[in-house]
């Protein structure tokens, strides 16, 4: 368990971390923006396949969950705490806004259970997990591990299939199942611990334009493809 010092010491606005969520952000809208383009016939991609394209949503998806971990350790995540029911609020309408808008715009593969609604998931869960963040190493690292060498056709039925160990995919445009995403975010509540232990220089950087983004990266997650779509519709209208 933390101790009460380190708990002191928590600060959820490092200036590292906010850091690189900003840089997962633009990465984010590089990823949203080519998938976009392709729709539109502008470039040729199977990013659904493609081994590149699924690297960089992996290397995209581990920043976001590692990050929500650090984030909910150096917070201190606690149901007594308003700014944290705030945020929790927040980020479920922002899951249930996203779910709605994509099954009203395609209903076949519509989003109900993609990075927003995985991130309400894990901030639920963070007030116990953040108790042991020792554990969290080691539970994280199995929860990492384990569908790589298991997975079952059990899965592939009901809830289960959220679990992310069945063989196939589900028809959504955008799925982040527990395993091993879960296992990241603890392997991140166990980086927040780690980094609220001492003053080591590597967390204090001096604030600048990707921590900026950062602090606001559930604005600019909930905006972007505002931009980018049209962007992208405009540029297939003029080639």
């Amino acid at each position: 368990m933390a101790s009460q010092s380190s708990s002191k010491n928590r600060n959820d606005r490092l200036p590292a971390f906010d850091s690189l969520r900003g840089f997962a952000m633009i990465l984010m809208a590089i990823y949203h923006f080519s998938f976009d383009l392709n729709q539109f016939g502008i470039f040729q991609a199977d990013m659904n396949n493609d081994l590149f394209w699924l690297n960089f949503r992996a290397v995209i998806m581990t920043l976001f969950t590692g990050l929500v971990g650090v984030g909910l350790f150096l917070s201190g995540a606690d149901f007594q705490k308003k700014s944290f029911r705030k945020r929790l609020i927040k980020i479920g309408l922002c899951a249930l806004a996203i779910s709605v808008g994509t099954y009203l715009t395609n209903p076949i593969d519509w989003i109900y259970f993609g990075i927003l609604h995985f991130i309400f998931l894990a901030t639920i869960l963070g007030p116990r997990l953040i108790r042991f963040p020792n554990a969290c190493l080691l539970l994280g690292s199995a929860f990492v591990i384990l569908p790589m060498l298991y997975r079952d056709h059990f899965f592939n039925r009901g809830l289960f299939h959220l679990t992310g160990l069945s063989p196939y995919k589900p028809l959504t445009q955008d799925f982040s199942p527990l395993f091993p995403w879960l296992g990241v975010v603890m392997l991140g509540i166990f980086i927040g611990y780690q980094a609220s232990l001492g003053s080591s220089r590597i967390w204090q950087l001096h604030q600048n334009q990707l921590s900026f983004l950062g602090k606001h990266s559930l604005v600019f997650y909930m905006s972007h493809q505002i931009v980018l779509y049209p962007l992208a519709w405009l540029i297939s209208s003029l080639i």
